[in-house]
């Protein structure tokens, strides 16, 4: 009871960068419906659904605001995932579908600027491996870059209406995490740290002689790179596998993604 206590109390934590996924991932599940066990290659289909709540993020370079920190930043990504495995050991995989922002700053002391973005399309690309063995527990690393280039939708200064054509949000992101699990009956639950660099730009913001405020190009980057990420894998060794994942202290995130191996 006190370990499920423990565990009920980490996900309900606020949760904080992009998905690492399990470091048993390669062998989750273990085998397929069609590929036999003998063959040294294998291959996954998938899906992932993303929301990040909070994410520490600054202007780089402040060029039209006196404050560097953004106030809010949201996003919600629904993604499809294709992997190819070799020899449960090693994976490298490719991900598409779309994906929301909302951001919010304050760059003077009178004005608050809102941005909003439809889903739009976002690809990923990664690969991950299994290092160590031992007995029931693993240790894994995993490399993932994601970017999308975004038109923003609509503009809000202090809850008025701005012009927004030709807005662009670029976004553009990478992280390296290493993770350690352990293997439970048919449960792998993981804990790890990541390293994660987002580099993206806010641009052609239009003038709009209405406001007094006008909105320069900004570089935008996050304030705290290094990510704490754990989760719970479930897996009966056939066919499918499904993954829970939050992440603290750079990005309040939570994941669920699930894959069914062929």
């Amino acid at each position: 009871m006190k370990n499920w206590s423990v565990l009920f109390l980490v996900f309900s934590l606020p949760l904080f960068a992009l998905y690492n996924g399990n470091p048993s991932a390669p062998n989750m599940p273990e085998t397929g419906v069609w590929i036999s066990t003998d063959d040294w290659w294998g291959i996954k289909l998938g899906y992932e659904w993303d929301q990040t709540f909070d994410k520490r993020v600054k202007v780089k370079e402040r060029h039209s605001s006196i404050r560097d920190r953004f106030d809010t930043y949201f996003s919600l990504k629904n993604q499809g995932t294709l992997t190819f495995n070799v020899s449960d050991r090693f994976e490298f995989y490719g991900k598409l579908g779309v994906m929301k922002l909302e951001l919010a700053q304050r760059p003077t002391n009178t004005a608050r600027l809102q941005y909003f973005t439809d889903n739009q399309l976002i690809w990923s690309v990664g690969g991950r491996i299994i290092l160590v063995y031992w007995e029931e527990m693993v240790m894994g690393v995993n490399a993932l870059y994601s970017g999308s280039f975004m038109r923003v939708s609509e503009i809000l200064e202090n809850g008025t209406t701005r012009r927004t054509s030709g807005a662009r949000f670029k976004y553009n992101e990478w992280q390296i995490g290493i993770g350690f699990s352990r293997e439970v009956g048919p449960f792998v639950p993981y804990i790890g740290l990541a390293y994660s660099s987002m580099h993206s730009d806010l641009y052609n913001i239009p003038e709009d002689l209405r406001f007094f405020f006008q909105v320069s190009d900004e570089e935008l980057e996050n304030r705290q790179p290094f990510i704490l990420f754990l989760g719970v894998g479930v897996t009966k060794g056939k066919n499918i596998s499904v993954n829970l994942e939050s992440r603290m202290v750079g990005e309040k995130s939570i994941s669920l993604s699930g894959c069914f191996r062929f």
